[in-house]
Order: C-alpha cells, then structure tokens, then sequence
C-alpha cells in the first residue's frame, strides 16, 4: 500500500510538473508572438479591423473612395459543426470619422463559395475570384451592397480542391483583366468565356446561375497539371492565355 501510494504521489507530481512545464512553455511562446512592425521608418502599421467583425480574411482590396472590401472566407475546408455563415462574404469596412479604423463595416455581398481574391476597378466594378468563376459586382445606389452580378469566365472540370483553381487579380490601362489560375490537380478542365452582357440582379431568384456554363462564345482547354495567367476585357469578352508554366500563381 505504501508503494502504490507512493507511486500514485509520484505520478500526480509528474502530471503537475508536465502541466506547469506546458503552461509555462505556452506563456513563453505567447510572450515571443510579437506584434506586427515595420522595419522602414517611412512605414507605419495600424490595426484598422480585427475580429469578431472580420474573419478568416482570404483577399483584400480598396477603391477609389478608400473603402475596404475584404473576402471573409467561411467555405474553404469547412470544418464540421462550423457555426459561421454558410457561404463566404465580402465585408465593406469604412472609416467614416477619419481616426484610421473602420467604424461602419457591413456585407457587401454572400453566396460564393471557395472564394479566393477581390480586387477593385476604378469604374466602380468589384472583380471576385472564386475557385471555379470570375465574376464582378456593382452597386448601383450606392447604399454598401451590391446590387448587380455579371459573370465572366467560368471553369469546367471535376477537380474540387479549394485553391488551384481561379485566383489574383491586375488590371491594365486598356481594358484588360488579368487573374490567374492554378494547376486544377491535373484535371482536365476547359475555361469558358464572353458570356455577353448578362446580368443579374442580386436578391432575385434566377435558378441556377451555373448554367451559363455551356453558353459562353470562348472555350479555352486549360493544360492538364499547369497553371497559367489569362486576360479578357473588364466585360469578359476577348479571354484567351498569356503565360503557362506556373504551379499555383496567387
């Protein structure tokens, strides 16, 4: 009996001593998290948005009346018993008073899914990047949501995997969109295009929107296993390849 109780003594020390050693390591590890900093003088970081208003951020843009929109990500390997949002969002995050923090933030839009980038024309258009689709929104009165959706470029494949699909952004001065696209796990995969001046009116029941898959002017094979970088006219039209060679390009 005294050495069973020994043992037991011996064991509890042991399980307090590796829990104290845990939490100590942890604090130590939590102490060594530093903030962000800039190492150029000319440079300065703010905290702006942080969460809970903003969550698991996947893209970032700001347009020309410096009002950031963000990709808040709730789809990509969705864990299960997740508690967000079904689809992902893009949340408009304002500075209204000018004290360098977002004090009016609110959804511009939902309903995508594996959405990967965003990006802000000067026209006012928002471009968004999902795995399988490029398409753009607008708002047209001007009220933080949007009100418009018109499809650009669509991809046809079997291949699911959440980020090697459609992905960034960059506009030139003649009318062109770039994005790119990832390797799509080797599948076969065709990017289809120039769907016309097709709107959508966001709010309204439209059936599946998917199906304009089929319906574009433009069907471009993608290469089995490669990336690549594409462009089309801000209006989706004229998509055709202009580099190859890539892995996964953001």
């Amino acid at each position: 009996m005294l050495m069973t109780g020994f043992t037991n003594r011996k064991m509890l020390f042991s399980f307090i001593s590796g829990l104290m050693f845990v939490l100590a390591t942890s604090l130590l590890q939590a102490e060594e998290i530093k903030t962000p900093r800039s190492l150029d003088d000319r440079v300065k970081i703010e905290l702006f948005a942080s969460e809970p208003d903003i969550v698991t951020v996947t893209g970032l843009t700001v347009d020309q009346y410096n009002r950031v929109y963000v990709v808040e990500s709730h789809t990509h390997f969705r864990p299960e018993n997740y508690q967000g949002p079904k689809t992902d969002r893009i949340r408009l995050l304002q500075d209204t008073t000018g004290d360098g923090h977002a004090d009016r933030i609110q959804t511009f839009y939902e309903g995508s899914t594996e959405t990967m980038n965003i990006a802000a024309h000067p026209e006012g258009w928002i471009y968004v990047a999902t795995r399988s689709s490029i398409f753009r929104l607008r708002d047209q009165d001007d009220d933080g949501t949007a009100d418009i959706r018109q499809n650009l470029v669509q991809l046809e494949t079997t291949a699911t995997y959440p980020h090697n699909g459609f992905s960034g952004f960059a506009f030139d001065f003649f009318n062109n969109v770039y994005f790119t696209m990832g390797e799509n796990e080797g599948a076969d995969a065709e990017l289809v295009g120039d769907f016309g001046n097709v709107y959508f009116t966001l709010g309204q029941n439209y059936g599946d929107d998917a199906l304009l898959v089929g319906k574009g002017n433009v069907r471009i094979p993608a290469l089995c296993g490669e990336g690549g970088i594409f462009r089309c006219r801000l209006d989706g039209s004229k998509l055709e390849r202009i580099a190859t060679g890539f892995w996964n390009p953001f």
